[in-house]
């Protein structure tokens, strides 16, 4: 696969994509203004590290990212909850390395650049780069499959047709297509169910892990889920416009400097972050820092400037 020319253009992310659709002012806030909250939620270095973990076909190495992401706390409770966290990590990745086969040959974590595309042109955009990193590209039987790997704590059938409009999974394999000149025939997923245990009063956390990781090893075809799923290349076209449209709306929002909000986006997913700031209360620029965007490019978060 020959690697594509890359042009210093604005990158535009599924992340940013989505954040700015979802509410283009907290895609501003993020995004123009850069500014990210101090702390953030946890499911992103238990995820990074799980994923590092099937990059590598390496427990150790999962564990080794989650520690540097997320050192351990001084404070008892907060370590007893983050050996938990960690015992995640340890428990899904040793199961799943157990349960799925890792394919010969292909590329993990493989990021791509693409221009944008005009869809009436089809002249690339002079502001925006599409990037991402793909979880995996595998040749299988002479077919090109991606390779998506994912975490839930629900697996059921919503969730499954859900996946079936995944915009995040459309996004890459159309991106793949474009930059390597290859036809993705499938997107292999890979689910990992998160527990389904607690730790009870009476386990330290020792033996809460030790628990944890035998109910990964003994019951794996509840925790572990593996199906294709397609896209068409109507699909993809149909996404090619659809990410026009949007860095279009945006361009005009920046020129007319407003970034609108989506107020029924507030309290979605336990709340929004940058809620503080569009109420104007005092002091809400203390509880971000500056950090540059697209972290989910890099390994680890970025370093705090």
């Amino acid at each position: 696969m020959a690697e594509a020319v890359t042009q210093d253009l604005e990158l535009w992310t599924y992340s940013s994509m989505s954040t700015r659709m979802n509410c283009p002012r907290k895609g501003h806030y993020r995004y123009d203004l850069r500014l990210a909250p101090w702390i953030e939620h946890k499911a992103r270095p238990i995820g990074s590290a799980f994923h590092k973990g099937i990059e590598t076909g390496d427990v150790a190495e999962a564990l080794a990212l989650f520690d540097r992401v997320m050192p351990r706390p001084n404070d008892q409770t907060q370590a007893d909850q983050w050996a938990n966290d960690r015992a995640v990590v340890e428990g899904m990745t040793t199961g799943a390395l157990e349960t799925w086969t890792r394919h010969a040959g292909g590329q993990r974590e493989v990021q791509f650049r693409v221009p944008l595309v005009n869809p009436d042109t089809g002249r690339p955009s002079r502001s925006f780069m599409l990037a991402g990193k793909i979880d995996g590209i595998v040749d299988v039987g002479g077919q090109w499959v991606l390779e998506e790997y994912k975490s839930t704590g629900q697996m059921n059938k919503v969730y499954v047709d859900r996946l079936e409009l995944d915009t995040q999974v459309t996004m890459y394999a159309y991106a793949a297509q474009r930059q390597w000149g290859i036809e993705i025939a499938a997107v292999l997923y890979r689910v990992a169910r998160k527990p389904s245990i607690k730790q009870t009063q009476k386990e330290t956390a020792a033996q809460y892990r030790e628990r944890l990781i035998a109910d990964y090893a003994s019951r794996r075809d509840f925790y572990f889920f593996e199906f294709d799923l397609r896209r068409s290349q109507e699909s993809l076209a149909e996404f090619e416009r659809d990410l026009w449209v949007q860095t279009q709306r945006y361009l005009a929002d920046r020129r007319a400097g407003f970034h609108p909000r989506n107020t029924s986006m507030c309290t979605q997913y336990g709340g929004c972050d940058y809620m503080p700031l569009c109420l104007g209360r005092p002091g809400a620029e203390d509880l971000f820092v500056i950090r540059a965007p697209h972290s989910e490019l890099t390994e680890e978060e970025e370093t705090v400037e």
